[in-house]
C-alpha cells in the first residue's frame, strides 16, 4: 500500500511539474506569438504604403515633371525683393485694390530656399479682393498666405484685409 501512495505521489507530482512547465512554456511562447504578431502587423502596414507609392507613381512622376518644367524664381538679393514688392503693386493697382499700409518682411533663408515676404493692409469690394487673391497665388507662383485677417468696414460694402504674403525663391538658382 506505501507503494501505491508513493506512485500516486509521483504521479501527482509528477502532473503538478508538468502543469508549471506547460504554463511557463505557454506563457512563454505567448510572448513570442504577440511579438511576432506585432512584427507581422508592421511588415503589412509597410507593404500597404509601398503600394500605395506604386499607386501614386504616375501622379508624383507629373509632379515631378511640373516641377522641373516651372522651376523656382532665383534669388539674386535686394532687386529680388524689390521686383517682387513692385509685383506685387502693380497687381493690386490692377485689380482696384486699395493698398492702405504695406511692410516688406526681411528675407528668411531656409536652406537652398529663400522666403521674401510682404505684410499687406488692404481695402476693396469682397469680390475684387478674392479674385486678387487667387490670381496671386496661381501655380507656379510659389507664393503663399502666411496670415488672411477679413473685417468688414462701418458702411459694410468693402472689405478690411491684413494679410502677410510669401514668395519663395531658390537660394542657390539649380
Amino acid at each position: 500500500m506505501n507503494n501505491r501512495r508513493e506512485i500516486l505521489l509521483l504521479a501527482a507530482f509528477l502532473g503538478a511539474l508538468l502543469i508549471a512547465v506547460g504554463a511557463f512554456g505557454w506563457k512563454r511562447f505567448s510572448g513570442v506569438l504577440d511579438a511576432q504578431k506585432d512584427q507581422l502587423r508592421q511588415k503589412q502596414l509597410l507593404l500597404t504604403e509601398a503600394a500605395n507609392w506604386v499607386q501614386e507613381q504616375d501622379l508624383w512622376k507629373k509632379k515631378g515633371e511640373w516641377l522641373d518644367a516651372n522651376p523656382l524664381p532665383v534669388y539674386a538679393g535686394q532687386p529680388t525683393e524689390a521686383a517682387f514688392i513692385q509685383e506685387i503693386q502693380a497687381s493690386l493697382n490692377t485689380a482696384g485694390i486699395e493698398i492702405r499700409n504695406q511692410t516688406p518682411k526681411e528675407a528668411q533663408h531656409k536652406g537652398q530656399f529663400v522666403e521674401v515676404g510682404v505684410d499687406l493692409s488692404l481695402t476693396a469690394p469682397l469680390e475684387k479682393l478674392v479674385r486678387w487673391l487667387f490670381e496671386v497665388q496661381k501655380p507656379g507662383s510659389y507664393r503663399v498666405f502666411n496670415r488672411i485677417d477679413l473685417k468688414s468696414d462701418a458702411d459694410q460694402t468693402k472689405i478690411q484685409a491684413e494679410i502677410s504674403l510669401i514668395q519663395l525663391y531658390n537660394q542657390q538658382g539649380s
